[in-house]
């Protein structure tokens, strides 16, 4: 098995493709990219079987435009029988902890989700008669995934590293009091960011936040609802329910211009990334900030950093507006400047979520020290 299968938002394969082709070359595991635009997927293609089986355990948090990673083949079948060519094509292997047969996200891709679900019952057991299902849940995962009604990749994933949810997606329902769809980004975000045990450690009732770019409340409505007083910071105007809470402050001004502070506080200095020993700030102005404004992505990591180095925050979460052109050469560009200007050490994630569209969504904050 020679290649891995990304699955991504449709029209990001190529995006998708790049990343994973940077990294495998900065591990000299030589191959190439086949994607084809609005397709849901990219193939990254080996040379040699054992840099496919290598690259096939890179933990898929670890990439930004990547839902699911899966090492494996292409496969084509014909119409009468679907289920013995995969069984075949893995009689080598297993046994697996589970098996996920999928579609991808895509026009196409749904008009398959009959047939994904016809087949799963045979292919369970056919697989139960082979004994190749396991009950030890660190073995790998099977996936089947329906390319087109002839056409399936067949791979598997690790699950220590792979997203535990089906096509890599964490499907959320909008919240039926929430003033705008865009809730669902940072809601996912959190739960994609953390576990259950690190989100309790770096959230918790009664703490301060700031949302720059707020209205009408979107995210403001998920910080809320996690106990936060949030300084809600926009031009526009705010939710009424929101506002009758009792736990948000809407400031009528330019979220670039917001200034936090409403007594000193140490100021971190912008000697870091010097290897300096890694502090939270006492007393910051708030303990979150979240930023959703549309402008230019290389302005809001230069606000972000700015933040941090005024010591005005201790997490932070920003949504980056990609450009029409050029999108992960614009991320490259974004997360070096991050890297050399944050304090070394500091806990850097982002990710293309499903809720986002052209946009991606990044983390920053101090470790828990």
């Amino acid at each position: 098995m020679k290649q891995i299968m990304l699955y991504c938002r449709a029209g990001f394969e190529a995006e998708a493709g790049a990343e994973f082709s940077a990294l495998a070359e900065k591990y000299e595991q030589w191959g190439f990219v086949r994607a084809q635009r609005n397709q849901g997927y990219a193939i990254y293609e080996t040379y040699q079987e054992e840099d496919a089986e290598a690259l096939g355990l890179v933990p898929i948090r670890s990439l930004i435009f990547a839902r699911q990673l899966i090492h494996g083949d292409t496969i084509n079948f014909e119409p009468d029988d679907r289920v013995g060519p995969v069984l075949a094509a893995i009689s080598e292997l297993g046994p697996f902890s589970d098996v996920r047969i999928e579609t991808l996200d895509t026009n196409e891709g749904k008009e398959l989700n009959r047939l994904a679900r016809k087949l799963a019952v045979p292919f369970k057991k056919g697989l139960e008669k082979q004994g190749k299902l396991t009950h030890k849940t660190d073995a790998p995962v099977l996936h089947v995934c329906l390319i087109t009604g002839l056409q399936a990749f067949v791979g598997l994933s690790d699950p220590k590293r792979h997203s535990p949810h089906i096509n890599g997606i964490l499907r959320l329902r909008q919240p039926s009091k929430a003033p705008s769809r865009s809730t669902l980004k940072l809601d996912e975000a959190l739960l994609s960011f953390f576990t259950p045990e690190e989100l309790e450690q770096r959230m918790t009732p009664g703490m301060k936040a700031v949302d720059l770019g707020a209205c009408p409340g979107g995210w403001t409505y998920q910080l809320v609802r996690r106990g936060l007083f949030v300084s809600a910071v926009d031009n526009g105007l705010m939710d009424e329910s929101l506002m009758e809470t009792g736990q948000v402050k809407h400031y009528q001004e330019d979220g670039f211009q917001f200034d936090p502070k409403r007594k000193p506080v140490a100021w971190i200095g912008r000697n870091i990334g010097k290897g300096r020993r890694i502090q939270w700030p006492e007393n910051p102005p708030c303990e979150w900030m979240v930023c959703d404004m549309a402008d230019k992505p290389r302005r809001v990591v230069h606000m972000l950093v700015d933040w941090f180095q005024q010591g005005n925050t201790r997490n932070a979460i920003v949504n980056l507006k990609l450009p029409m052109k050029s999108r992960w050469e614009e991320v490259e560009t974004c997360m070096d400047i991050l890297r050399k200007e944050m304090q070394k050490g500091m806990v850097i994630k982002a990710k293309h979520l499903y809720h986002d569209r052209e946009e991606i969504t990044v983390f920053v904050g101090y470790p828990k020290i």
